[in-house]
């Protein structure tokens, strides 16, 4: 099997050295988000932008694992590359510019060219758990994400805190666009366009209000309701609100045995859904534990409620934070008999979502893929 592998890493080896022969394409972009899995994060909201307001100007390809089926919401303009292939290899190494948002690991034998734009997108626009030199990471992580920083071209910041985290902890030097981040840009649209789409997909009554529980991973990937009674949450929600409520839960794609308590009338299994960010935009009221889709409810103006029934266990045994959990602008329960007493007790006029937004210096505005389809125009003109 050595031998095997060997041949083949000669092999693509040979390929990769051919292709860096051949021109950049000034007008070829390749994009891929989580791991190469889905169609999502700030990659999709890239191309979509692209794609509606640069009409044909950049040919767009789009990489996907062997694992994962080409999704059917792909735009028709744009050219799915299955990893590993021969393809993959010629588009990577020939395009001007790769769109990512997570570091590129070794595994995908990216070898930069001198001329092209790594543009790194990262995946939040605020975050609550440490990440790279502030979290207690393995050496070979660290060692590949020093190599990965020195071919960024731009960085993306949804925030001042988040400038002053990549300055301090990215292992990069370079340049970092304070711009926001693209998948927040939904949240400045007002014409429930996501309602009626989720609402579309799930055959829910757009009459009723959406809750969406979206609980973060845990070290074991396995656990995954974390003793949320979605039943008495329902319960809550009507009457505090007096509306009919429908919950989605959506769990993170890191876990690997989903508990299904949904498929019901009013409690539906959202985890496959593509796109947790237009989840969120459709949501009514979001629910969560230690994930950072907390902020994103802070910057879409929505109720965001924390259910923290492992609260001490999570900061002993998981990550570290970079804020105090209790002194967010949320509510946080420790079980859903407190869950119950937030939701009752919720008042939207003493929410701090504003006076926390000014205390990290977000810099969202819902224009952040425009700024950075002017950076690719700048760019290819050189």
């Amino acid at each position: 099997m050595k031998f095997v592998s060997y041949l083949k890493n000669k092999r693509f080896d040979f390929y990769i050295r051919l292709f860096k022969v051949l021109p950049l394409r000034k007008n070829r972009i390749i994009f891929w988000s989580n791991n190469l899995k889905s169609y999502g994060c700030n990659p999709k909201y890239i191309t979509e932008y692209l794609i509606n307001n640069r009409i044909g100007k950049y040919k767009i390809y789009w990489a996907f694992n062997e694992e994962t089926k080409f999704p059917a919401e792909l735009p028709e303009e744009v050219i799915p590359v299955r990893y590993f292939s021969v393809k993959f290899l010629f588009i990577l190494h020939t395009s001007k510019f790769i769109v990512c948002n997570a570091r590129i690991s070794p595994a995908l034998m990216f070898s930069k060219r001198k001329g092209q734009v790594y543009i790194q997108t990262w995946h939040s626009s605020i975050r609550l758990k440490k990440i790279e030199g502030d979290a207690s990471l393995p050496e070979s992580y660290v060692k590949d994400a020093k190599k990965d920083s020195e071919d960024i071209d731009y960085l993306i910041s949804g925030s001042r805190f988040s400038t002053d985290t990549y300055k301090r902890a990215f292992w990069y030097s370079g340049k970092i666009l304070e711009c926001g981040t693209p998948r927040c840009d939904l949240f400045f649209k007002t014409d429930g366009l996501y309602k009626d789409k989720v609402c579309n997909f799930y055959k829910i009554d757009k009459n009723k209000k959406i809750v969406l529980y979206a609980p973060t991973f845990r070290k074991d990937y396995k656990k995954n309701d974390y003793g949320l009674d979605y039943d008495g949450l329902l319960l809550s929600l009507k009457e505090k609100f007096g509306s009919e409520f429908v919950l989605l839960y959506r769990f993170h794609p890191n876990v690997t045995v989903i508990s299904d308590n949904g498929n019901k009338e009013n409690i539906i299994n959202a985890t496959k859904y593509n796109d947790i960010q237009e989840l969120i935009a459709a949501a009514d009221i979001l629910v969560t534990d230690y994930s950072s889709c907390m902020f994103d409810a802070v910057i879409a103006n929505k109720p965001c409620f924390l259910f923290a029934q492992d609260l001490d266990e999570y900061l002993k045994t998981e990550r570290d934070l970079y804020f105090d959990i209790m002194s967010l602008p949320f509510a946080v329960a420790k079980s859903n008999e407190e869950m119950r007493k937030n939701i009752l007790e919720y008042n939207k006029d003493s929410l701090k979502y504003k006076e926390f937004l000014e205390k990290v210096g977000s810099f969202e505005k819902g224009t952040a893929a425009e700024k950075i389809a002017e950076i690719i125009d700048n760019e290819a003109k050189k």
